[in-house]
């Protein structure tokens, strides 16, 4: 809604005014502003990994090689298994390399899936209570990530579906419309027809009626 602000006269004719003070203190229409651009869409499929996205999967994966290299070095304490694990730590290792390899593929649900199961394969040995934060930490992390870029996935996906959806339905109304003005054309420029006969009916006659007690006179035979 546009904004009507009066602006006052100035006090001499030595003061001057601005571009947006008119001189002779006249009505000015103050223009509403604009509305916010739309989201732009990016063309890329919605199962690509988009803007920080990486960034953060490259974190979580750098925190879950720590966790795993912290299984391997702090093996004694209070809480500490009577055998190391080494064969679980060592596939913790693995997991969180392989999954900082896997994001290079841009996929949200490889990614995802990912970053959830390298989790559980750090956190699986059992550790010290000294590492019971960090593997807290390892758990919480990549399962907030992987359901968030999940999710991101699944609102660009009905995004996507809902502009399909709109055009589909502009060109079927387009379509019918087109075919209405052709129906119509079709029934100006050809008589009305009988539905039970399917016979042209006459076309009404123009002018004045023909009376019906009207003799014409007869012609005159030559002699």
């Amino acid at each position: 809604m546009a904004l009507i602000r009066r602006r006052s006269r100035p006090n001499g004719p030595g003061v001057a005014t601005s571009a947006e003070e008119p001189p002779d203190g006249s009505l000015q229409v103050i223009p509403p502003e604009p509305p916010a651009p739309p989201e732009v869409d990016d063309g890329l499929p919605p199962s690509r990994l988009r803007g920080t996205e990486p960034t953060y999967g490259y974190a979580i994966g750098i925190e879950l090689l720590v966790v795993a290299i912290l299984n391997l070095v702090i093996r004694t304490g209070a809480g500490a298994p009577a055998h190391p694990q080494t064969t679980l730590e060592v596939i913790g290792v693995v997991a969180s390399l392989g999954y900082m390899a896997l994001i290079s593929t841009r996929n949200r649900t490889v990614v995802g899936l990912a970053a959830i199961a390298a989790a559980f394969f750090v956190t699986l040995p059992k550790a010290p209570n000294s590492l019971y934060l960090a593997h807290l930490l390892a758990l919480i992390f990549p399962l907030v990530y992987g359901i968030m870029i999940t999710q991101r996935q699944r609102k660009a996906i009905s995004r996507t579906l809902g502009g399909r959806r709109g055009a589909a339905r502009t060109g079927m109304a387009a379509r019918a419309r087109q075919r209405d003005e052709q129906r119509e054309r079709g029934r100006k420029g050809r008589p009305a027809q009988d539905r039970r006969g399917g016979r042209v009916q006459p076309a009404p006659p123009s002018g004045p009626r023909r009376n019906a007690r009207y003799t014409p006179p007869k012609a005159k035979r030559g002699r």
